[in-house]
């Protein structure tokens, strides 16, 4: 072959390889990614910045608060919605969101469409801390109602006692709402009125938060309080349907009756067959407990019951009776006056309110006069021993000891702290 020849035919491979190679290559670019452009259209990836559903980039949006005295036909009028709009709405609104319902102070929103000469598209208003109703000023107009997100943080915390759980808790900046609802926990068997220095206490509870702040307490999932050396446990376990809480053996902490029938408050006055009488100056028996509180302090019932009693009773004051079963009644004096629907017949639940702290009657200040009586006798509602509710049932309780082993563990390594007081 000669030298031309050998080269044309050199060439001609050189080209059939290129096809070839073209070929494979494209069918590869379809079943690969192509590389990374940095320069490329990536806004598809981009997540949309949005409030309450809306996204934010058409919108000059501005945050506010209910002016006092303000209502919506104001509040719209102020920024260039006319009474026609207006009443649109107030149509629409009329059975998801009573519009007399605005506040003033509550948090509101206003979303100004940039594209349109800064017109009012959307009003938001804040119903609570969480809940929020957003009136839509599009076409058509609408109304819809939302909630924010609530998360929830889970926080341990412990202390010991110097002078009651209320200070040592406040002291500590915890939220009220802890203070009330692990007291509540603990009311069917702790008598937060005995409570001594040196007492102790841990929980484990969490905290709910909306858009990084706290808006209060969730769920106390476990807790352990030591009363004049005595511990009691307490986890949230669900049965039959209900929450309630149990000890680590799955013995219910509810009672028939409750410790006490009010909060935070302090024993001015025992039990006693011979009692000194600060107004009538001579010595009678006293068969109750004088718990002294400020006037108007809730006054709620031990137990389940009927009231047999809800009148002014003399040197009684104003006073409620409830027959709790065939063996006790329990009785509260000198009080302010009575919860809504307290009167003969009615039936009550444990923890009712009943009446508010007075000094009706035969008083030297507010206090109430709580008395028990079994079978009629009157007997130190102290010494008061109450049956628990069902415990867990037998056929879940190892599930039960199962589920809420890592709780106890973390409680029992949960180092203590004294707490600071309020004064």
């Amino acid at each position: 072959m000669g030298k031309r020849k050998r080269l044309h035919f050199l060439a001609g491979v050189t080209i059939v390889i290129v096809l070839i190679l073209s070929v494979l290559w494209g069918v590869r670019s379809l079943e690969a990614p192509l590389p990374f452009d940095e320069e490329a259209d990536t806004t598809a990836a981009v997540a949309v910045d949005k409030r309450y559903g809306v996204e934010l980039t058409p919108y000059r949006v501005v945050d506010s608060v209910i002016p006092s005295g303000a209502h919506f036909g104001g509040l719209m009028a102020a920024v260039g919605i006319g009474p026609a709009e207006v009443h649109e709405m107030v149509l629409l609104a009329d059975t998801l969101f009573d519009l007399r319902r605005i506040r003033a102070n509550n948090r509101c929103v206003y979303f100004f469409d940039k594209a349109r000469n800064d017109s009012l598209r959307f009003f938001v208003y804040h119903i609570n801390r969480v809940d929020y109703v957003v009136f839509d000023f599009g076409s058509p107009k609408g109304i819809y109602l939302g909630s924010l997100p609530v998360d929830t943080l889970r926080h341990e915390y412990s202390g010991i006692i110097l002078s009651s759980l209320w200070n040592a808790m406040r002291g500590d900046g915890k939220n009220p709402a802890l203070i009330l609802n692990l007291s509540d926990i603990f009311a069917w068997v702790i008598d937060f009125y005995g409570i001594q220095t040196g007492d102790r206490f841990k929980v484990i509870y969490d905290e709910l938060l909306v858009e990084g702040a706290s808006i209060g307490v969730g769920t106390i999932h476990a807790a352990w309080f030591e009363h004049i050396g005595r511990p009691y446990y307490a986890f949230k376990y669900e049965q039959d349907s209900v929450m309630q809480y149990f000890d680590h053996e799955g013995v219910s902490l509810r009672r028939e009756f409750l410790k006490a029938p009010l909060q935070f408050s302090r024993i001015s006055s025992h039990f006693s067959h011979s009692r000194y009488h600060p107004i009538l100056r001579r010595h009678r028996p006293h068969h109750g407990v004088d718990y002294a509180a400020p006037s108007g302090t809730p006054v709620r019932t031990i137990g389940d019951g009927t009231v047999l009693e809800a009148r002014y009773a003399g040197a009684a004051g104003n006073m409620v009776k409830i027959r709790h079963n065939s063996t006790y009644t329990t009785q509260y004096m000198h009080l302010r006056n009575f919860a809504k629907g307290i009167r003969p017949g009615v039936r009550v639940s444990q923890g009712d309110l009943i009446g508010y702290v007075g000094s009706t009657g035969l008083s030297t200040g507010p206090h109430l006069d709580f008395r028990v009586y079994r079978y009629g006798t009157p007997i130190n509602p102290l010494t008061l021993e109450s049956p628990p509710a069902d415990p867990v049932d037998p056929d879940h309780l190892d599930q039960y000891k199962s589920d809420i082993a890592p709780l106890k563990r973390a409680l029992d390594n949960l180092p203590e702290r004294v707490m600071e007081q309020v004064l």
